[in-house]
């Protein structure tokens, strides 16, 4: 039986889909900016919290929001600016 849970924590969705499939990019640099905006403002934020605020923000919609795991590899080269200046 499929873990509808997960699907919702990775996709914020439990519509059906193909996993592993092509998905269109919604990293856009809109979004990895609000994303880096975000961890400035507080580099403890979680990943699911970032999701929320981003379509809180109206930054994304609910079709186009960014997984978790899509977050958190966005995540770190704004942290590492952030380290280095």
């Amino acid at each position: 039986m499929p873990c509808v849970f997960c699907r919702y924590y990775e996709t914020g969705s439990i519509k059906p889909g193909v996993i592993g499939g092509s998905k269109p990019k919604v990293a856009t640099p809109r979004v990895v900016d609000a994303i880096c905006k975000y961890k400035r403002e507080n580099a403890t934020m979680f990943a699911w919290e970032i999701r929320d605020r981003l379509l809180s923000d109206a930054v994304c919609d609910q079709e186009n929001v960014p997984s978790v795991s899509s977050i958190n590899r966005c995540a770190p080269p704004c942290t590492i600016t952030l380290q280095d200046s």
